[in-house]
Formats: C-alpha cells, sequence, structure tokens
C-alpha cells in the first residue's frame, strides 16, 4: 500500500511539472528532414539549413541529423519557435567541392501550440501531392551534374500538426 501511495504521489508530481513546464503552456517548434534514394547523387552531408524566427538566426546541418525508432528519416532534433511571427527557412546544398547545388528559401507562418516539419526531398517528382498534413511546397533546381534517374530537384515541402491535440493520419 506504501508502495502504491508513493507511486501515486510521484506520478502525480510527474504530471504536475510536465503541465507545468511544457503541456499547461502552449509551445511552438520546428524539425528539419532529409529524403532521397540511396543512388540520388544529393546526400544529407551537403544541406545546411539556416532559419530565423524574427529574433533567433540557428542553423542546422545536414551530417548532424539522425535517425530514430519515431521517425524513420534523417531529421534534425525540435528547435523551440515564437509562439507567433514567420520563419524563414534558407538552405544551401553544398558539394564536396564547395559548389552550390542548389539554395532557396520559405516562410512559414508561426503560431501558438503547433509544431512544423520541414522536408527536403531529392528527387525527380513532386511529393506533396501525397502528403498528410503538407500546407505548402516549393522546387528548386538543382545544378544539372546533380541529376540522375532518381533527382532532378530539391523540393522544401512544409506541414504542421497541433502539439497537444495533434491529428493523427
Amino acid at each position: 500500500m506504501k508502495r502504491l501511495l508513493a507511486f501515486s504521489v510521484a506520478l502525480l508530481f510527474l504530471v504536475a511539472a510536465w503541465l507545468i513546464g511544457y503541456g499547461g503552456q502552449d509551445k511552438a517548434r520546428v524539425r528539419f528532414a532529409f529524403y532521397a534514394e540511396s543512388t540520388s547523387p544529393v546526400k544529407i552531408e551537403m544541406l545546411h539549413v539556416t532559419f530565423s524566427d524574427g529574433g533567433n538566426v540557428r542553423s542546422v546541418r545536414g551530417a548532424d541529423f539522425f535517425t530514430d525508432e519515431t521517425f524513420g528519416q534523417p531529421h534534425s532534433v525540435w528547435f523551440d519557435t515564437p509562439l507567433s511571427g514567420t520563419l524563414t527557412v534558407t538552405f544551401s546544398l553544398i558539394s564536396p567541392t564547395g559548389d552550390v547545388v542548389s539554395h532557396g528559401e520559405v516562410a512559414i507562418p508561426l503560431q501558438p501550440d503547433w509544431e512544423w516539419g520541414v522536408g527536403f526531398h531529392a528527387t525527380n517528382y513532386n511529393p506533396y501531392a501525397g502528403c498528410f498534413g503538407c500546407f505548402g511546397y516549393q522546387e528548386f533546381p538543382l545544378d544539372q551534374a546533380y541529376h540522375d534517374a532518381s533527382t532532378s530537384a530539391l523540393y522544401a515541402i512544409w506541414g504542421g500538426n497541433s502539439i497537444k491535440n495533434p491529428v493523427v493520419y
């Protein structure tokens, strides 16, 4: 009985800490992901992303992305953002010799209780048509030297969901 009471009190403190530290407050965040066929000449190590939320300017490189059991594609960590304003995402694909393979920028509206995902897709078709929860995309040309049977452009696709009440697709 004492163990059950101790467990219940500990659980109550954990829930309260979560509500105070996260669940009881509006949050907003973003993360980035990379998609390409293994045969594509465009590699994740080429990706450089800089993003600004009106106050902070931060960067992440594709070489820092990781894959885990919750998300099967290489992706960044989550970055907190303001609850309003615009997130400006600028990217470059830089070849191993330092040449710019592609470059572009997208703007995403920020809002409370919202998480955004921005995916960079190196492919030869527009993957937006089959995307659930996506809000927009932009196609960016690749240097001709980086075209092959699976890759002819880079698509930046962004989508989002509520943090507290996510839609499950």
